[in-house]
């Protein structure tokens, strides 16, 4: 029902709508758009954050782990991208969230 009867697109039709329209700035404006829906709505209160940490690994890819130095290594810099994050929503909402670590 989604496509209608058309034909679906393809791969490659796929990837430039992504790279044109879905930059990161718009990703994370659809996704602040959400919250701020959910939150509209009551179906959050703001009173928790949740974290996904889920980890999906591709079949392509050979490689199918991940090394725990890499990891390691970019710990410092998620820790300050979140801390980040946390700021913009302690002003966007008007709330004090806290970090749990």
């Amino acid at each position: 029902w989604l496509l209608q009867g058309y034909a679906a697109p393809d791969h490659s039709t796929i990837s430039r709508f992504k790279q044109r329209y879905l930059t990161d700035t718009v990703m994370e404006q659809l996704f602040f758009q959400q919250v701020a829906w959910l939150y509209q709505q009551d179906a959050i209160t703001g009173e928790t954050v949740y974290i996904d940490g889920t980890k999906i690994e591709a079949s392509a890819n050979r490689y199918s782990f991940v090394w725990k130095k890499a990891v390691t290594k970019h710990e410092a810099n998620l820790y300050l991208k979140w801390q980040d994050l946390l700021e913009q929503m302690n002003t966007t909402y008007c709330q004090v969230f806290t970090s749990p670590y």
